[in-house]
C-alpha cells in the first residue's frame, strides 16, 4: 500500500457516493414515469436500495481493479510533485485577471454601444 492510498479511497468512496445519488434519481425518474406503485411499507426505497447497490458495486469495482487502482495512485502520486503558487502570488494574479476582464468588458459595452447607435441611425 502507497503513502497515497488512502486518498485514492477517499476519491473512490466520492465516486461510490456520485453513483449512488445519480442511480437513485435516474431510478426515481423511471419509477414515476413508469406510474409504478409506492412501496411505502420497506425501510429503504427500491430508488435508495439501487442506489446503494450501485455506489457500493462502483466502489468495490475501483479498489479491486489493478488497472484502476495502479492508475489513480500514480495520479496521486504525480499530483504530490507538483509545485503550487504560494498564496499571495495566487491572490494578486486573481486580482490581475479581474482588473483586465472588467477593462475588457468596458471597452465591448462602448464598442457595442456605439455600434448600436450607429446602426439605428443609418436604418432610421
Amino acid at each position: 500500500m502507497t503513502n497515497y492510498q488512502r486518498y485514492v479511497t477517499m476519491g473512490f468512496l466520492l465516486l461510490a457516493v456520485i453513483a449512488w445519488v445519480f442511480m437513485q434519481l435516474l431510478v426515481d425518474t423511471v419509477w414515476d414515469l413508469a406510474r409504478w406503485p409506492v412501496l411505502e411499507d420497506l425501510p429503504l426505497s427500491p430508488a435508495q436500495l439501487i442506489g446503494l447497490l450501485a455506489g457500493g458495486a462502483v466502489l468495490i469495482g475501483c479498489r479491486r481493479n489493478q488497472r484502476v487502482n495502479g492508475f489513480a495512485n500514480e495520479a496521486a502520486a504525480e499530483l504530490a510533485k507538483v509545485t503550487w503558487a504560494p498564496r499571495k502570488e495566487t491572490l494578486l494574479s486573481t486580482g490581475v485577471i479581474a482588473v483586465v476582464v472588467a477593462v475588457c468588458s468596458l471597452l465591448l459595452l462602448v464598442v457595442d454601444t456605439a455600434w448600436g447607435t450607429l446602426v439605428r441611425l443609418w436604418y432610421r
